[in-house]
């Protein structure tokens, strides 16, 4: 075909909006899927836009086939769509086709983002239930505070009963404690909020303080780094290339700034390990690992015992999680009912048992 027969590529469709974490896993899915079979890329794409019919993930797979067919590379297809690309999978499919190894890569990317949301889910099914608990009881409280707590306190002032220490303390707390409570709820999450949007890294450097959850959030993390890392050295991708595409594909700006600066130290010509040790965003026990891949001229193999390392970690503070959420939710949950109940009926047994 001449260049004047060739059709001329979309040339603006590349500005919609950006795939989310899970349409890009799928789409990597769908090319490692292409690749694997051996199957032309361009008809390929063509296929997976019918069987996807008014999706993001089509409209895009139409337009890289439309490149292709007006033969573009598939470097320039995938560059013409850098709007809707995360970054760091247009340099994932970029090297693993000049690899020779796209299917292998994009499988093991399809499965550290499926890791990631499946981390994900069970976080949030993990503390979907103890916050319904927590935020019934702060109804409960709430309700008993404004309508039940008022009467008992007149019935006590009316009968002149000396109250003992656990029912004025349930009186306080009804008439100051629980708006204290809605309070720094609310302020704590306008705060959240504040931080998220103005900021992110220091929003994520405190939510990593957070018992339990945050560790297990951080570990996750820095096991998707490590595994990206050990994917693109493997690809002989450089190391300070393959963290600025690290630093792309994290979702996390304070670890995507730490991979930044360390890529432009490496450039500068200090060993990766030192670098990353002298930077709070990578943990104390990755430098050793990569030492060992410096010593050893082997460093994907340094990243993959790492992210494995990190992903132990993340998956005992996971079943911590499981383990303790639950029964310390319902033993607060009994307790604060148990307070309540005690202190609001214990003068009026008192009451009872000197009037009979």
């Amino acid at each position: 075909m001449n260049d004047e027969s060739r059709p001329s590529p979309p040339e603006s469709h590349g500005n919609g909006p950006r795939l989310s974490g899970a349409e890009a896993a799928d789409l990597a899915d769908q090319v490692a899927r292409l690749a694997k079979a051996g199957l032309p890329l361009s008809p390929g794409f063509r296929a997976m836009a019918e069987e996807l019919p008014r999706s993001r993930i089509a409209r895009v797979l139409g337009r890289i086939a439309d490149r292709l067919d007006a033969g573009a590379s598939l470097d320039a297809a995938l560059e013409a769509e850098r709007k809707s690309f995360p970054a760091h999978l247009r340099e994932l499919v970029t090297a693993g086709s000049r690899s020779g190894k796209l299917a292998a890569v994009l499988e093991r990317l399809v499965a550290l983002e499926r890791a990631r949301m499946e981390l994900r889910r069970r976080i949030a099914i993990n503390l979907a239930y103890p916050i319904l608990l927590l935020g019934a009881l702060l109804a409960m409280f709430t309700l008993f505070a404004v309508w039940i707590v008022p009467q008992f306190r007149q019935i006590f002032i009316g009968f002149g009963t000396e109250l003992p220490a656990i029912t004025q303390f349930v009186l306080a707390v009804s008439r100051y404690g629980i708006w204290i409570v809605w309070g720094v709820l609310l302020g704590g999450l306008a705060l959240a909020l504040l931080l998220r949007l103005a900021a992110p890294a220091l929003a994520v450097r405190l939510w990593h303080l957070v018992p339990l959850i945050g560790p297990m959030a951080r570990w996750s993390r820095m096991s998707q780094f490590a595994s990206l890392m050990e994917i693109l050295l493997d690809l002989e991708v450089p190391a300070p290339e393959a963290l600025r595409v690290c630093a792309g594909g994290l979702r996390e700006p304070d670890l995507a700034g730490g991979c930044r600066k360390v890529a432009v130290e490496v450039e500068s010509g200090h060993p990766l390990a030192e670098s990353l040790s002298r930077h709070r965003q990578f943990p104390p026990t990755l430098a050793p690992f990569v030492a060992w891949g410096q010593a050893h001229a082997n460093m994907p193999e340094a990243f993959r015992a790492a992210g494995e390392a990190f992903e132990g970690c993340a998956e005992g503070d996971m079943v911590l999680l499981e383990t303790v959420l639950l029964p310390f939710t319902l033993v607060v949950i009994l307790s604060g009912a148990f307070f309540l109940i005690i202190g609001l009926f214990l003068p009026l047994i008192n009451l009872f048992q000197n009037l009979t």
